[in-house]
């Protein structure tokens, strides 16, 4: 079976595409990308799909050699006679202004470019260049960050319009794939620096693991994630499905403190998560918090409160009340300032 065709399964078997769908293809000029890319084209003369673009990213963190990954990226797109689309940001900046890592502060910066850049080409699906490896890779760095089922599930084959056609490929088959096919590419010299967690994991730990302990660990790493996926999906879903006993209105957020406590710990934990997203906003929701939202339902006294991301939580007899955050001044308001954090959590219906 060639790499097009496994691509084609893991397109129907994932569901990531309708027939005829237009994709745009995300291309940073390196191999996995120029790949998925060779690759979609050929699907498209199959008649499988559409490929109506390819759209580049410019962090504005390498200076010339980002530059010239931009015009290598251009040229690719011309010589096969698809649309370019290119975007530029200052990270680093953005980075410093949010508070946030480099890493986490590029990849928002990139998605909005690509979902922006989607709607300007008609796109119905953006695809994506992760590999089997990046899904392991990113399963081992969870486990050490301490993450539940919910952030082990990893690397979904689709979230939203982004879809991951090579997940199910191991990352030296797209590569030999690139070079049987004589397919030109550029390197990031950044991809070798231990330095950053990723590469450290892909540099040292999983060669570790695969010389001294299983030669196909990054298969059964994706399979772990492919599982904790579908118990997370499941769990996920029985919660929405039990929030409407538990949630009594949503303005203020209210919940029943029984029926909280009431709950299997697994299903509490996922329920507090919702509730919780519904004020978070932005804001960073972590086990910590869960835990600490939890305590207070079982143990808090009438009348005591607790400051949450972005809410403060209070209790009024068997009422859990979720209100914003209230305003802060001075010092505090000075404090709260410096502490933004990243991504959130998904509301709940509205309920009462």
């Amino acid at each position: 079976m060639t790499l097009p065709d496994i691509v084609c399964r893991t397109i129907r078997r994932y569901r990531l595409l309708p027939d005829g769908s237009r994709v745009l293809c995300a291309l940073s000029g390196g191999a996995d990308s120029v790949a998925l890319l060779h690759i979609l084209l050929e699907l498209q003369d199959r008649g499988e799909l559409q490929v109506a673009g390819v759209a580049h990213f410019n962090h504005g963190l390498r200076g010339a050699a980002a530059d010239a990954d931009e015009a290598f990226c251009r040229s690719l797109a011309s010589s096969r006679g698809v649309t370019f689309e290119a975007g530029h940001g200052n990270v680093a900046e953005r980075a410093r202004i949010e508070k946030r890592s480099i890493e986490d502060t590029a990849r928002a910066a990139r998605y909005e470019f690509l979902e922006a850049a989607s709607h300007r080409v008609g796109a119905d699906a953006i695809a994506v260049g992760h590999t089997l490896d990046d899904q392991a890779e990113t399963f081992l760095l969870r486990v050490i960050r301490g993450a539940g089922t919910r952030g082990l599930g990893g690397i979904r084959p689709r979230a939203g319009k982004v879809i991951r056609p090579l997940i199910d490929v191991r990352r030296k088959a797209v590569r030999a794939y690139a070079v049987n096919m004589q397919l030109a590419h550029r390197e990031d010299a950044t991809n070798d620096d231990v330095g950053i967690p990723r590469n450290r994991v892909r540099h040292e730990l999983i060669p570790y693991l695969e010389r001294d302990f299983s030669s196909g660990i990054v298969e059964v790493l994706a399979r772990e994630a492919l599982s904790a996926q579908e118990d997370e999906d499941r769990l996920h879903a029985e919660a929405i499905d039990l929030a409407a006993s538990v949630v009594l209105t949503s303005e203020p957020f209210t919940l029943d403190a029984s029926a909280f406590r009431r709950l299997h710990p697994a299903l509490a934990a996922r329920v507090a998560r919702l509730a919780l997203g519904y004020l978070s906003g932005s804001r960073f929701i972590g086990f910590d918090h869960i835990r600490r939202f939890g305590e207070f339902v079982r143990e808090a006294a009438d009348g005591a409160a607790l400051s949450l991301p972005g809410q403060q939580v209070v209790r009024a007899g068997n009422e859990i009340i979720l209100r914003p955050e209230p305003p802060r001044t001075g010092r505090a308001a000075r404090v709260s300032n410096q502490m933004g954090t990243s991504a959130g959590s998904g509301g709940l219906p509205s309920t009462g």
